[in-house]
């Protein structure tokens, strides 16, 4: 998984490798979340989780109106079938 800034301080691409062919006959879509774990250097505690769900197709999501100078943990979640899901997480600090 990356993050992709393309010159704006507050959007954000992230962009993942699509799962093998077995998982992905079983995929019915991605969950992505995101929060600030720290802004301006300093950790937050108390932080709002976002969420979106992106398309079994798709191998992106753009994340935008973040908070300047934070750091955000992502994590994109391939949803199965079977409502199994598998994490996969980036740090990313905004600029």
């Amino acid at each position: 998984m990356k993050a992709i800034n393309h010159g704006s301080p507050t959007d954000i691409t992230i962009t993942w490798d699509k799962p093998r062919d077995g998982v992905l006959k079983q995929l019915t879509h991605y969950h992505v979340t995101y929060e600030a774990i720290s802004m301006a250097g300093q950790n937050v505690t108390n932080s709002s989780q976002y969420s979106v769900n992106v398309s079994a197709t798709s191998q992106h999501v753009s994340l935008k109106d973040l908070a300047t100078y934070s750091t955000y943990e992502i994590t994109v979640k391939p949803v199965m079938k079977d409502d199994k899901m598998e994490n996969k997480k980036v740090i990313f600090a905004s600029i």
